[in-house]
């Protein structure tokens, strides 16, 4: 079986064109830019700065003298600190399984609307509660995962750079420990971040299409799509990542072109997944047709495709 990663390029190019131009239908296509809000939600950006003024003197005359000042500082304050310190992990944790619920429910209902050729809400919020919900967990272990996975690369270029920062100095081994905590970071981040988007490409799907929960999904995708096409996975991200950086440079250039005009409805949280809305239905068509490739079980957009036929 020939596993292509650049047929479903066409084939999902004008799946988004079905979808949202012919006809071109407002109401649905703000639906649809909801259900891409929620999918999306956790996509944050944001800085925060100061005028570099406080109630404390930060000027030193040494080194010694601040690690000093900074060890008072926090024997005097510990308690303070550390309930603060808590209450922002606590509320942090709390915000980010709501955010992470919500996307879950957003995926599902986005891959309906694209699947049905549909702008629904209410519907497919509730019809596909428990399939979220599995999602979600799922997600939640996964990162857990993923924060063991970085809590260990620290402990372990902590204990190679030990020596020279109990010297508080910066030589070998703390050069050593920095080289290996980059490549390290570097390669979980990857590994961690594909398995994120397979649950979301491949995972969500197959729950989608067999109406199963997440582990016995992961199970169906390793047993019947994943085994011996490992490699063609690796070309599809591969093949994906580029076109991410295709959809980010032709963004640039509509703000350019537009003179910095579009760049209004982009920082605007539901204008923007509005605005960028054909790109988030051509990469949620992208993974189906790859997924259809591998048996014709899969074929999730068979009724979108009928449907613009008139067969259906």
């Amino acid at each position: 079986m020939e596993i292509s990663v650049t047929k479903p390029i066409g084939q999902a190019y004008s799946a988004m064109k079905r979808i949202l131009f012919k006809p071109f239908n407002i109401g649905k296509w703000f639906t649809l830019g909801f259900c891409a809000f929620l999918a999306d939600l956790l996509e944050f950006h944001g800085g925060s700065g100061g005028d570099g003024r406080s109630g404390f003197n930060w000027r030193f005359s040494s080194f010694e003298e601040a690690k000093y000042y900074a060890y008072n500082l926090i024997l005097e304050y510990w308690e303070l600190i550390l309930t603060i310190g808590w209450a922002i992990i606590v509320a942090g944790m709390l915000l980010g399984l709501l955010i992470m619920w919500l996307r879950c429910r957003g995926k599902f209902m986005l891959l309906d609307g694209v699947v049905h050729n549909r702008g629904a809400v209410v519907k497919p919020w509730h019809q596909y509660r428990e399939l979220a919900n599995s999602l979600l967990l799922w997600r939640i272990i996964v990162g857990i995962m993923g924060f063991a996975c970085f809590v260990l690369i620290v402990l372990l270029c902590g204990s190679i750079a030990w020596p020279d920062i109990k010297d508080l100095r910066f030589e070998a081994n703390a050069l050593a420990a920095l080289i290996i905590f980059g490549a390290l970071a570097i390669l979980s981040s990857i590994f961690f971040g594909v398995i994120k988007h397979m649950l979301t490409d491949f995972i969500a799907p197959i729950m989608y299409r067999r109406g199963i929960l997440c582990g016995e999904a992961i199970q169906v995708f390793r047993q019947e799509i994943l085994a011996d096409h490992e490699g063609s996975f690796v070309l599809f991200y591969l093949m994906k990542f580029l076109l991410g950086v295709v959809a980010v440079v032709i963004v640039i250039l509509t703000v350019c072109m537009s003179c910095c005009i579009a760049l209004i409805p982009l920082i605007i949280p539901y204008i923007n997944a509005v605005f960028l809305l054909p790109l988030a239905v051509f990469f949620r068509c992208y993974s189906l047709y790859f997924l259809e490739q591998f048996d014709p079980q899969w074929r999730l957009l068979y009724f979108a495709e009928e449907t613009a036929k008139g067969n259906l």
